[in-house]
This record gives structure tokens, C-alpha cells and sequence, in this order.
């Protein structure tokens, strides 16, 4: 769903002041009720219910929880409720400001439910929030914020996404957004009232008939919508579908390429939005579906699809149903015409005055009254021509020159728009005309070679000309915003500004440079699934970004903060959607000791991504180890294990969880689960016999301050029995450690009076020594197939030690191989390896036939 700049804005401005309204109630009311109290009990059952929808549980909640499934209305209403607890000044300017705060209720709502937007929205809301910046009674820092960086940067609300919710709406739809969000629904009232009434009278058929660019589609637009919220909406589904088949260049009238052109595509549309799979009568399947429900039909521009089959159709619709159409041309006998005028002079000098304003352009916005009102009048007070006049004024045009040659308009208005470009737009737009199809702000800047402060000023400004259409496509659990080039656009640019070979040649090698560094990033990524180094791709946009991502991990590793944030702060503009940008800025955080920056970006990742398995891992694994917060992490880790509840990894680190809360049997079931059962790598099953042994050495410790010697000694024994079949390679120092310790604690028990417990000691203790003194070295299995030489077959393990010239990897199946910095991919890369470093390589072998590791490559 796209979302124009006048919607975006609003949502800055008005999410800014909900947020200050909400640090109120928490300043001033948290702590001084309980929240009964505080609020009515229907109010809180319903942000209770929301709460619950969207976390799937709300069994314990706090002020600060809650607040954020509160209506808006509700939020300042609860200050004034509750104004005795509050200081007077804080609690009069509030009151003082409450009406104006109550008329933003319907205007975010509006924005808020994608609906149509009223022409003076914006100015209203920009009013609003610059006079409540300005009060020195109470502090509202994030209006005053956002109001600044709007008039710094308009273009920063291009980065901003709505929040993710179930639609409210009771009655299944897929309208659109209208295309009149710039400045909101304007006049027409009475026009909207008699629509309304028509569609819910007897007639089945109404048509709204008029010449082009008049405003049919945005009028049929706000009638439905409307109807859509009535209290007790007539219809049970509102089904929308247009039949556009052509667009007016300054010479021609051009067919726009895979846009329906039959009737049966129009029924077929209908069909999929109603059944949700093809049909092979879908005329049929219509019908039938009017006949059991009651749903209102929208067809947009039906002049292009009138056939037999349409008039057919009409034919057999039941009475309950209702058709709207849009056309230029009535359909006689089976429709109530409804014909559209142009504006008033009334309502096209509003529309004139809000565009110049809402567009900046003060040479317009000065003339008088009297002059706009003569230049509306030559138009014929036809909004599609307003519209265009005003862009080519944009553009540097004189009024007269443009009305002059009124009869090519879109012609005079789209050359002067292209000329006003920047360079950098002209680029993009020559990108987009040479490779047609839809672009994330990611793939524009990589084929433009543009950065993203002035990738982001060049669509801001191809939106505002109407030349770059925005859209919001539904990946993962966020949206990703894309954007192509408006139909209009591309005709225009295709026939005066074609590509020439020299571009075609430059875009083409671009564009293959692109599809060449995300197969190579694809190609390159971890094999884990559950390593900081592998990134979850939504779509091939995001291979761009991963490209900062990986650099910038590298960058933070070599201590090199300040370049791995400048990294992070480009990939943040161009998708700040992208759950892995946070995920990543948090690892960095870490490394940089900044636990408090990192605990805000997994938060914000997890809000953007909630069903990434290995993302609710390392979020788990940050608050256990970082946080000291084991009950959160292990929080973390169950929700993970419900996404993917066959990984080993998560398990490992639930056993970790349960062990660190002295929860010893729980840990061990799972895993002596895992290591009975599971195929690890070698790091996982060397960290699961870590924390089994643990678990032992450390139930042996409680059951001494339990006074049960007979089963700590049992514990032990236990311990000791384990890490005898613990595999030889899995040993490290760590392990080894863990036996050390139980040994000492065994030691103890060779003071005791009790004899039986004083021999059991000492044989543990000749154990534990004989273990200790056990070497672990490494070697590599004779069983090694020649067929596992093949230096396609590339196998994965760490860095144990590097000494001079070469060192040692430790494969994850166990073996222990010599490289030597010749044998590295990258010469360079052998300056910046580290112990635990992970790596890939191919087996070879050296001149004597001993194994070892070749090409081997950083991962």
C-alpha cells in the first residue's frame, strides 16, 4: 500500500506529539494510581484486547506497557482526569489545549486507517504542533523535533513505516490509497451525500460520467470510503478494480503495457479479490458470489472494457449487490448516470491555493485571489489540468506560457517538469526508463552510484512532481518502500527523451553489477543459520544492504568503530525498515562495550522482525550475557525454539539458561536430548558437553550446601563418566577446566569422618587426575576419502592458533588442520585474523600426504 509525502508528514507530526503526550501520563501519573484507577475500565479492556492481539498475551502489564494500545483521545483525557495530580501550570495548559488536541482525533484516524485525507488536514496538524513546540508550560521535545527536522529535511519521512496492525475494518475491501492524499479531499460535499444515497437505494448500477482528468476515480474513492465507515456498513465486502488501459501523451493516446484491456480481465480481477484463486469462468463465479453476499463493485474507467459480456453481466446482477463505476461513456439502459462537473470556481481556487502552498511555490501562492481565479477558469476548472499547471509553475514556468497552449498541457507540463530536475533526479528517472520495473531506495542508489542524503532529496523531489510513484510491498513482518516511474513518466520520457545506447549500455552493466554482487553475497553468506555473520534476506533489494551490513561487522571486529558506524548510517537511511540493520547495529554496540545503545537496537529489531528465530537467539543471548538477565533471555530463547523448534542451537542455550537458574534437571534432559540425538557441528557439541558437565560440577556444588554428600559425590561421579565419553576433540581448555574444579571440590571429602564418603573421594580424585593428565591433542581421521578433496567441497570450522607465518583450524567434524597465510584466498585477510575466527576452506594435502587446509577464506 503507498503512502503519499502529505500522509507521511501527518504521521511524523502527529506520532511526535502521541509520544510526548504519552511521556506525560508516565511522568506525571506513573506511580501516583494504580491503573484502574487511572482509567475507565472500557478503555482499558481495549487496549487490554489490542495488547493481547498483537503479543498474544497481556497477563501482567505496567502504565508504560499499556500506553501504547491506548487511544489517542484517551491519552490527554486521563490528564485532565486525573488534573489534581498534577502541577497547575502542566495541568491548565493541557485543558487549555484539549479542543484543539480532540480535532487531531479524526485527522489521525484518518491517516492512521488509510483513509481519504480532508484538504486542510495538514495545515491544521502543522498548526497545531508549532504551537505546542512553542509552550513553555510543558515540554514537548518530540513534536519540537520533528518539526525541525521536517523543515530541515522533508525528505526523512520517506524512511518512516507504519505500524503493523490488524486491519480494524469490518467489511473486507481493497481499496486503494487515493491519489488526491497531497492535499486531501477537497469540496464536493453535496456530489459525495447523493453518491452515497444512490449506492445504498434501489439502483444497481450507478455510474459517475465525465470527461478526463474531471476527478471521477477521486470522487467514486471518498463516496466508498465513506460508506466503508458508516456505523452499520450495508455491504459485507467492497471489492475495487480499474480497467485503465491508456494515458495521453502530448501527441498520442498510448496503451499502457500490462494493463487489463478485456472485460474478462476485469471479471477476472474480481473474481481473484472474491475467491483468491483463478477461476475458469470468472464471469460466473461473480455472479454467484453476489447472489450469497452483499458486496458493493467499483469499476474504474469501464469505457475501456464495454463489450457483450459486460452488458451480460449487468444483466444477471441480483438486487442486493451494487455496482460504481467510473467511465467517460454511460451505459444507457442498465445504469443510473451520474454526471460530474468540473470544480467550482470556489473549490478550484481552494484546490489551486492548497497545491501552490502544500508545493511551495510562492510565485503562485502570492498572485491574488482575483488573477488564480481567472487562470482556474481558463483550465475549465479541471483538477487533472490544475494539477499539472502547478507543477510546471514548480518548474520555473511563466502562468501565461503554460495557459497559452493549454491544448497540449501534459506535453508542456512534463518537458518543463524534467527540465526543473536535478541531475541526480534526471539520472534516476533515465535508470528507470532504461530497466522498467519497481526499485527500493537500495537498488536506485547502487545503479545511480548516489549516496543516500542525496538519493533520498532526488525522490522526494520526482515524488513531488508526480513523476516517481511510492508504494509499500509487505515483507516479512514490515514493509519495504519501492518506487517505479509514473506511467505518465515513462510515456513521455520514452517519446522526448529516449534512452541512447551509451545509457542503455552504462544502466545495463550497472544493473548486471548489482545481480552480480547480491549472487555474490548470497553465495558468501555463513552457513549457520545462528552466526552474527548471517543475514536474513527479504528480497534482493536487502543484498545491498548487506553489503554495509558484513562490512561493517568486519570494520567493528578490526576495532575500526568509527568506520563500522559510518557504514551502519548509510545502510540505516536506505532501509531503516530492515530488522537486520538493527540486529547488526546492536553487535556492533556490543563490541563497543555500549550495552545500553545495543539493548535499544535489538528492540527496535525485534519490533520490526518478531518471527526471526536466530534474531530472538542473539537478543536472548545478549540479555544472559550482557544484561544479566536470565529470566528476559530465557524468554527470548522459548520463543525462538516455538519458531524454530527443531534447532539445536536454541536448545543449547535454553539448557544454558535453565543451568545459570540452578534449574539442573531441566538442563540435562535437554541435553542429554541433543547429544544422544541431534547432528552438531563441532562448536555446538563441543559448547553442549561444556554446559552438560557444568551442570554436574555445578549440582554436585548445591547439593554440599544441602548437606548431601552421598549425592554430590554421585553428581561428580557422574560428571566424570560423561566426560570420559565426551569425543577427544571436543576437549579444550574450558572443559578441562570444569574437571580441574570438580576435582578440588572432590578433594574435600577426603577430610571426612565418614569412611564410605572418605574412600569414594579418593578414587574420584585418582579419576579426575588420570583424566587431567590425558592428552587432547587432534588428529586427523585415516578415513578420509579422497572424494572429500575435491576443491569444490568447501568445509567450515575456527581459527585455534596462529603462530609467524601459519596456524591451525579446527574443522567442525573434528579435524585439526595446518595453512599457511599462502593458503588464504586473500593474502590480507591473514593480517586480520583472530582465535575463533570462523573460516572455510577446501581439504588438500601436503608433499609428505599430509592433510591440510587450502584456500582458506574469512566467513
Amino acid at each position: 500500500m503507498g503512502y503519499g509525502i502529505s500522509r507521511l508528514t501527518l504521521y511524523a507530526v502527529l506520532s511526535a506529539i502521541e509520544k510526548d503526550i504519552k511521556n506525560f501520563v508516565v511522568l506525571y501519573l506513573d506511580g501516583q494510581k494504580d491503573i484502574p484507577s487511572l482509567f475507565n475500565p472500557d478503555v482499558i479492556n481495549r487496549a487490554v484486547r489490542r495488547m493481547e492481539n498483537e503479543l498474544g498475551f497481556a497477563s501482567e502489564y505496567s502504565l508504560e506497557s499499556l500506553l501504547p494500545y491506548v487511544d489517542f483521545g484517551d491519552l490527554y483525557s486521563v490528564i485532565n482526569k486525573n488534573r489534581r495530580l498534577l502541577p497547575d501550570s502542566f495541568s491548565q495548559h493541557i485543558r487549555k489545549e484539549t479542543k484543539k488536541l480532540d480535532s487531531l482525533v479524526s485527522i489521525r484516524n484518518r491517516v492512521a486507517h488509510s483513509r481519504p485525507l480532508h484538504f486542510d488536514d495538514l495545515s491544521n496538524v502543522l498548526d497545531i504542533g508549532e504551537n505546542l513546540a512553542k509552550s513553555k508550560l510543558a515540554n514537548w521535545e518530540n513534536t519540537r523535533n520533528t518539526l525541525k527536522k521536517l523543515q530541515q529535511n522533508p525528505s526523512f519521512v520517506l524512511g518512516l513505516v507504519f505500524p503493523i496492525r490488524d486491519s480494524s475494518d469490518p467489511v473486507k475491501h481493497n481499496l486503494p490509497i487515493p491519489d488526491f492524499d497531497e492535499t486531501g479531499y477537497l469540496g464536493r460535499a453535496r456530489q459525495v451525500d447523493e453518491l452515497i444515497k444512490l449506492c445504498l437505494g434501489p439502483y444497481p448500477v450507478i455510474t459517475i460520467v465525465g470527461e478526463g482528468g474531471i476527478g471521477k476515480t477521486a470522487l467514486a474513492l471518498k463516496v466508498v470510503y465513506d460508506i466503508l465507515d458508516m456505523p452499520e456498513c450495508p455491504f459485507e465486502a467492497i471489492v475495487w478494480t480499474s480497467s485503465k488501459t491508456t494515458r495521453l501523451t502530448p501527441t498520442e493516446i498510448v496503451r499502457i503495457e500490462g494493463a487489463i484491456s478485456n472485460s474478462l480481465g476485469i471479471f477476472q480481477s474480481m473474481s481473484d479479490e472474491l475467491v483468491g484463486v483463478a477461476s475458469d469462468n470468472p464471469l460466473d463465479e461473480v455472479i454467484q458470489y453476489l447472489k450469497e453476499f452483499k458486496i458493493l463493485l467499483i469499476i474504474d474507467n469501464l469505457e475501456t472494457v464495454l463489450d457483450n459480456r459486460v452488458t451480460g453481466f449487468f444483466k444477471k446482477l441480483p438486487n442486493d449487490s451494487k455496482v460504481l463505476i467510473t467511465s467517460r461513456i454511460g451505459l444507457g439502459a442498465f445504469e443510473y448516470p451520474y454526471k460530474l462537473s468540473s470544480f467550482s470556481e470556489k473549490e478550484a481556487l481552494l484546490f489551486l491555493r492548497a497545491l501552490t502552498k502544500i508545493r511551495g511555490v510562492d510565485s503562485l501562492f502570492k498572485i491574488s485571489n482575483k488573477k488564480l481565479v481567472v487562470y482556474c477558469n481558463k483550465m475549465k476548472k479541471n483538477p487533472g489540468f490544475i494539477k499539472w499547471f502547478v507543477s510546471a509553475i514548480q518548474a520555473g514556468s511563466r502562468p501565461e506560457d503554460v495557459l497559452a497552449k493549454s491544448d497540449i498541457f501534459l506535453e508542456f507540463c512534463m518537458s518543463n517538469v524534467y527540465s526543473y530536475l536535478s541531475k541526480e533526479s534526471k539520472r534516476i528517472l533515465r535508470s528507470m526508463l532504461c530497466l522498467p520495473r519497481r526499485y527500493s531506495q537500495a537498488e536506485l542508489g547502487y545503479l545511480n552510484d548516489i549516496n543516500s542524503l542525496d538519493l533520498q532529496r532526488s525522490i522526494h523531489e520526482l515524488l513531488r512532481t508526480n513523476m516517481v510513484i511510492m508504494s509499500s510491498t509487505p515483507t516479512g513482518s514490515s514493509f519495504e518502500s519501492q518506487y517505479k516511474l509514473a506511467d505518465l513518466a515513462r510515456h513521455y520520457l520514452a517519446i522526448q527523451h529516449p534512452i541512447n545506447a551509451k545509457e542503455r549500455t552504462l544502466f545495463s552493466k550497472r544493473n548486471k553489477q548489482l545481480v552480480a554482487a547480491g549472487e555474490q553475497i548470497q553465495a558468501e553468506q555463513i552457513w549457520n543459520p545462528y552466526s552474527f555473520y548471517r543475514l536474513e534476506m527479504r528480497s534482493r533489494s536487502d543484498l545491498i544492504i548487506a553489503k554495509f551490513l558484513l562490512d561493517a561487522l568486519k570494520e567493528a571486529k578490526r576495532g575500526n568503530h568509527e568506520q563500522a558506524e559510518k557504514l551502519l548510517v548509510e545502510a540505516r537511511r536506505l532501509a531503516p525498515e530492515y530488522f537486520e540493520v538493527h540486529r547488526v547495529a546492536a553487535v556492533v554496540k556490543v563490541q563497543q562495550g555500549n550495552y545500553s545503545a545495543a539493548l535499544t537496537s535489538y528492540e527496535a529489531a525485534i519490533d520490526l522482525e518478531p518471527r526471526s528465530a536466530p534474531l530472538r537467539k542473539w537478543y536472548g543471548s545478549f540479555l544472559l550475557r550482557y544484561m544479566n538477565d536470565v529470566k528476559s533471555g530465557l524468554e527470548q530463547f522459548q520463543e525462538a525454539a516455538k519458531i524454530d523448534p527443531e534447532s539445536a542451537e536454541i536448545k543449547i542455550e535454553i539448557a544454558l539458561a535453565n543451568l545459570y537458574l540452578l534449574q539442573f534437571e531441566n538442563s540435562i534432559e535437554i541435553l542429554e536430548n541433543i547429544i544422544g540425538h541431534s547432528e552438531l557441528n563441532f562448536l555446538a557439541l563441543r559448547k553442549a558437553y561444556d554446559i552438560y558437565l557444568q551442570c554436574f560440577y555445578r549440582k554436585a556444588d548445591a547439593l554440599i550446601q544441602q548437606k548431601d554428600l552421598f549425592g554430590s559425590l554421585k553428581s561428580l561421579e557422574k560428571l566424570l563418566e560423561i566426560y570420559s565419553s565426551c569425543p577427544a576433540h571436543l576437549i579444550d581448555p574450558r572443559i578441562k577446566g570444569t574437571i580441574k574444579k570438580a576435582k578440588d571440590l572432590t578433594s574435600h571429602y577426603a577430610k571426612s569422618g565418614n569412611n564410605k564418603i572418605r574412600e569414594h573421594a579418593a578414587v574420584l580424585i585418582d579419576a579426575f587426575s588420570d583424566a587431567l593428565a590425558q592428552s587432547s591433542e587432534i588428529v586427523l581421521p585415516a578415513s578420509m576419502s579422497s572424494d572429500e578433496m575435491d576443491m569444490n567441497i568447501r568445509k567450515f570450522g575456527h581459527i585455534t592458533a596462529l603462530k609467524g607465518s601459519y596456524g591451525f583450524i579446527y574443522a567442525d567434524e573434528g579435524e585439526k588442520l595446518f595453512f599457511h597465510m599462502s593458503m588464504l584466498t586473500n593474502h590480507q585477510t591473514w593480517y586480520n585474523l583472530r582465535i575463533d575466527d570462523k573460516v572455510s576452506f577446501v581439504l588438500g594435502k601436503d608433499n609428505q600426504g599430509r592433510f591440510l587446509a587450502k584456500n582458506v577464506r574469512l566467513e
